[in-house]
């Protein structure tokens, strides 16, 4: 059989009070349950891929940014070349 895992229920476990309060020990005694190495693999990969497109967003938002820079440099000259 399968033994499904306990988990900490935090709204019973708090304390009454106006702020409800867990300790961090009794979080710290809470078996953290890890997906199998297949699906951590997964995940790793899904997130790689996300770091990647970041990384080429940020690649094409520099190379935007630099080319209307130069093209407004270009149109000031145009415009500002004509009153001398």
């Amino acid at each position: 059989t399968v033994e499904t895992p306990t988990y900490l229920d935090l709204p019973q476990q708090a304390k009454q009070a106006t702020q409800p309060l867990v300790s961090q020990k009794r979080i710290n005694t809470q078996p953290i349950s890890l997906p199998p190495r297949d699906e951590q693999r997964r995940i790793v990969a899904y997130l790689d891929g996300l770091q990647a497109q970041r990384v080429r967003r940020k690649a094409l938002q520099a190379q935007t940014a630099a080319g209307l820079a130069a093209r407004l440099r270009k149109r000031l000259l145009l415009c500002f070349a004509r009153l001398y």
